[in-house]
């Protein structure tokens, strides 16, 4: 065989006998390797199922609590529309009992609406019974400002 004859063929520089060899092994790793690649895709797609399912069941269980919890706001907002007047002492009766059934509220706070004109009674009442109380007035910019006694 001459040089020309050589250069004009495919030339493999491993004997011909190991050729068979050589391709099986090749097609072998290959195909390892892209099994391998789907197994890790698996996984990974697993992995994520898993982390939407936990973080839905997170996530649901997060918004029903927050909807319990809004629910006893509004029972109190629904007892201060139909009762003609709330009294302090009748709103921390109806407080305890919410306080009691909904763990999630820590605290309900009394704080009637008093008109302009009945702010100097209020104030010498609750200063009476505490000296750091204080009526705030809404601005019509919504800004809260306190009132002096």
């Amino acid at each position: 065989m001459t040089v020309q004859q050589k250069s004009s063929f495919l030339y493999f520089p491993l004997k011909t006998e190991y050729t068979a060899i050589w391709i099986v092994a090749i097609i072998g790793l290959i195909l390892s390797w892209a099994g391998l690649w789907v197994i890790k895709q698996q996984l990974d797609t697993n992995k994520r199922l898993d982390f939407e399912w936990v973080a839905h069941n997170r996530t649901r269980a997060l918004k029903h609590g927050i909807e319990r919890n809004l629910e006893a706001v509004t029972t109190v907002r629904d007892f201060c529309l139909a009762s003609e007047g709330v009294e302090q002492v009748e709103f921390q009766l109806f407080a305890r009992s919410l306080l009691a059934r909904y763990h999630g509220i820590q605290a309900l706070m009394w704080i009637p609406h008093v008109p302009h004109l009945a702010h100097q009674p209020i104030q010498k009442m609750t200063k009476s019974v505490s000296q750091q109380s204080q009526i705030t007035v809404q601005t019509a910019e919504g800004d809260n400002k306190g009132t002096t006694p």
